[in-house]
């Protein structure tokens, strides 16, 4: 059961990119930088004690895939199961 759950939160993610034409995803990528520069954006993800980062693709998608691996890891260990 627990690999269903990875499989819900890992799934939409992870194929949405790979089915995405790259001129698509770099110019989404760039229009999410432009924003992250924003003072009024980064304001309000400060206030939701978010954490602000943006970069090229590569660095995006690393951290994705590390967070990936870090919460299947909680979710695993906690026997989180899909309801």
């Amino acid at each position: 059961m627990t690999e269903r759950v990875i499989a819900r939160l890992i799934r939409p993610r992870a194929t949405t990119v790979q089915r995405t034409p790259n001129n698509i995803v770099e110019k989404i990528n760039a229009d999410v930088n432009e924003a992250l520069r924003q003072p009024q954006v980064q304001d309000q993800l400060k206030k939701l004690s978010a954490g602000i980062f943006g970069g090229p693709i590569d660095k995006s998608s690393a951290y994705m895939r590390e967070e990936i691996d870090r919460w299947a890891a909680v979710i695993k260990s906690a026997n989180i199961e899909l309801q």
